[in-house]
């Protein structure tokens, strides 16, 4: 048995002595850089492994080969999947906690310094102060609330925290809205057809006049318009009428639409 593969094995043989008979309660559980961390059904949080940063939140800066509870912590109901040497979680009225190494601001004080935060911390509120997701990934940290807005803070040396800069945050920001690609707008249309030969089916559609349109295709009317497929431009013949060749048209049932470019 390789290294990895035993230190999966461990990890695994303390989440069973860290939950216990069935009547114990189940726990979810994450991994860290060199640590572990399980969140038990009543709420307590429960870390192991690597230590020297305060990162398993036991006052200690010190290994533990087997799985204690972090202090101070009541009430949890999420443990934030971990990095390096950073914790994070949420309590019941949806509060972050943070612990462990600050160096850059990724516990979300509003400060970084050198300190070793061996007891969870509050995050001060932020946006509506409903979390209900967070992340500690190495040297940033990242939550979302419950109206789907993202937050970021930490470290910001590659541009992670999507705030258009590389200045480092120590504080939760809004990550700015990102532009979205508009759906196509389709045009309705009524459409009459013609079997030509086999394999091949000829369309003509009914629309507002133009000189350049586009038919998409798709196999479930249903789909939004951004996953119905462009099958080609479609020339207007005639005012108001258009024909398209679909080869592949008895392989399945296809609905089509015209939409300008």
């Amino acid at each position: 048995m390789d290294g990895k593969s035993f230190a999966l094995v461990a990890a695994i043989l303390a989440l069973l002595t860290l939950v216990g008979p069935p009547e114990a309660g189940a726990a979810t559980i994450a991994a860290g850089s060199n640590f572990t961390v399980a969140l038990k059904s009543d709420g307590t949080i429960w870390m192991w492994g690597y230590g020297n940063c305060g990162q398993l939140g036991d006052n200690a800066t010190s290994d533990t080969c087997v799985p204690a509870p972090v202090m101070e912590l009541t009430n949890m109901v999420f443990s934030g999947p971990t990095g390096d040497r950073d914790s994070s979680a949420i309590r019941a009225d949806h509060t972050v906690w943070t612990w462990g190494r600050n160096w850059n601001g990724q516990l979300g004080l509003g400060t970084a310094n050198s300190n070793l935060y061996c007891l969870p911390v509050q995050v001060p509120a932020f946006g509506k102060g409903y979390v209900t997701m967070v992340q500690t990934p190495d040297w940033h940290s990242l939550a979302i609330e419950s109206d789907g807005t993202l937050w970021e803070w930490g470290s910001n040396d590659h541009g992670q925290l999507g705030s258009g800069t590389t200045n480092e945050s120590w504080s939760p920001q809004l990550v700015a809205t990102w532009p979205e690609a508009p759906p196509p707008t389709l045009i309705k249309v009524n459409y009459t057809g013609l079997r030509r030969f086999a394999g091949s089916f000829q369309f003509s559609f009914t629309n507002t006049p133009g000189s350049q349109f586009t038919v998409v295709m798709a196999t479930n009317v249903h789909l939004s318009a951004a996953y119905w497929t462009p099958s080609g431009g479609v020339t207007e013949i005639s005012p108001g009428q258009f024909q398209f060749n679909d080869p592949r048209a008895d392989t399945a049932t296809r609905f089509y639409c015209v939409r300008s470019p």
